[in-house]
């Protein structure tokens, strides 16, 4: 937890935790209009539920390896919204400039130390085939990198 806050979280909550509750600790009466679900399955029917009616659930990743499973009120009688996100495909939408305008946004916020990733492991190029094993393992915590001058 530590860990994430030392990243840049505000609030880190372990999975299991009625999210609803917390939200509500949180946020109060107000609360969040926005989820953004990485993971898929219950936890992010439980992230749905702490939604406020009129929310949107953006779905960008699959770690559980689970399906979402949206229950029909969620829908009828809160009126939320689930949509998908995937960054490559949007990229690729991109014209050209707002690309480029959008990776010197983000190589801006790296250098002033804004946007921090973990990083797992640096490999050197003649190890490809071991970083690219590391990078499918499920048990690393960060990114696996390349080191191009190695």
């Amino acid at each position: 937890m530590e860990e994430l806050k030392a990243l840049g979280a505000d609030e880190v909550v372990l999975e299991g935790r009625d999210l609803r509750e917390i939200s509500a600790e949180l946020c109060g009466a107000r609360r969040p209009r926005l989820g953004l679900n990485a993971v898929g399955g219950a936890s992010a029917l439980n992230l749905a539920n702490a939604l406020s009616d009129f929310g949107v659930l953006v779905t960008y990743g699959a770690m559980a390896r689970q399906p979402l499973k949206i229950p029909n009120g969620l829908l009828i009688f809160r009126n939320l919204e689930f949509k998908g996100f995937w960054a490559s495909r949007w990229l690729r939408s991109l014209p050209r400039a707002r690309a480029s305008k959008t990776w010197d946004s983000l190589a801006t916020l790296f250098m002033k130390g804004k946007l921090r990733v973990a990083i797992h492991r640096v490999f050197p190029l003649s190890e490809l085939l071991s970083a690219v094993r590391e990078a499918a393992s499920e048990k690393r915590n960060g990114k696996v990198l390349l080191d191009l001058r190695a």
